[in-house]
């Protein structure tokens, strides 16, 4: 596996994980509130 692939990987995974973190903390406001 050279370096570009793993970089992508690592981005794709970081973007998917910031994804789920931003729909979660919405869910969890509009619950909140």
């Amino acid at each position: 596996m050279n370096f570009q692939q793993t970089y992508l990987y690592w981005l794709a995974g970081a973007v998917l994980l910031v994804v789920a973190i931003m729909s979660w903390r919405d869910k969890k406001q509009s619950a909140a509130v």
